[in-house]
């Protein structure tokens, strides 16, 4: 596969270099559905790509089904039949319906080369929605793309990298949130520990996942799920084991994973992203 599974370019330069920057020859999309939701809701996914080059490319997605089983060992991966013109741009509604009919949820990989097969740098964002109650339009959210080196690796514990923080979660009458995660090695099988806090860091409850390789899994109603209520939440995700299931492979490996969530409005169904963030700050020249 490229190198992206590879996983060595990142740290091996500094990630600081990177902290802003979405272009890469691989983006991941954390979530895109077509399917019915909580509350009448009834989500579906748009896929917007860029071409930044000077040149014509092409692009793949790789589907990352849900569920713990993954689909590693047998990548879903389709061609998109259009060429994107130089500085051009393309546009996929309802992307899972489109291209990966009988799956409802899931994650994407887009991959971009040129019209010979070589790796391109993209830019991917998406928006997922569903109709509002009174079918006046929709309420949506963008998810942005994710490019490949932007992932939790507890190897780098001593950069703070290990650790991925989402916060502002909430459950009540007023709003439900559902929390995501992602394997995105295709070799390794991972155990990934998702802590939630309360506003006072009080330890509410742990949930841990074993999600074997390029797998997606979304925790509807994480509150809810440990039995509690309110505002203020947060969570912290780390990977606390992983089992290589190709170990007399000699190419590098690195456990990766990735992480979302979404506070939904129960009232009209207007979900808000929430984008997962390291505790990191970068290491440059203050501006003021």
């Amino acid at each position: 596969m490229k190198k992206f599974f590879l996983f060595f370019l990142f740290l091996a330069i500094s990630f600081y270099s990177f902290g802003f920057f979405r272009a890469a020859e691989a983006v991941i999309i954390p979530a895109v559905a077509k399917t019915e939701g909580a509350g009448g809701s009834y989500w579906q996914s748009d896929l917007y790509i860029f071409n930044p080059n000077n040149f014509p490319i092409k692009v793949k997605l790789q589907l990352i089904v849900s569920g713990v089983s993954g689909s590693g060992p047998n990548p879903i991966i389709v061609q998109v039949p259009q060429t994107i013109g130089a500085g051009g741009s393309y546009t996929i509604k309802d992307v899972l319906g489109t291209y990966f009919s009988g799956y409802d949820v899931g994650a994407l990989i887009v991959w971009g080369e040129n019209t010979t097969g070589q790796e391109a740098n993209i830019l991917v964002n998406s928006r997922t929605y569903t109709p509002d109650p009174e079918n006046k339009g929709t309420f949506g959210q963008g998810i942005p793309g994710i490019p490949w080196y932007y992932y939790g690796d507890p190897q780098y514990s001593d950069k703070y990298l290990d650790k991925l923080y989402l916060w502002g979660l909430e459950q009540n009458d007023k709003y439900r949130t559902n929390l995501g995660i992602l394997n995105i090695s295709d070799r390794l099988t991972e155990t990934i520990s998702i802590k939630v806090y309360s506003s006072s860091n009080t330890l509410i409850g742990e949930i841990p996942v074993t999600l074997n390789p390029m797998a997606h899994y979304q925790i509807n109603g994480i509150l809810s799920q440990l039995g509690v209520t309110g505002e203020g939440y947060k969570a912290v995700i780390e990977i606390t084991s992983w089992e290589d299931n190709d170990p007399s492979n000699p190419n590098p490996i690195l456990p990766a994973f990735m992480a979302y969530a979404s506070k939904v409005d129960n009232g009209v169904n207007d979900p808000t992203y929430i984008e997962a963030s390291f505790s990191a700050m970068p290491d440059i020249d203050c501006i003021w």
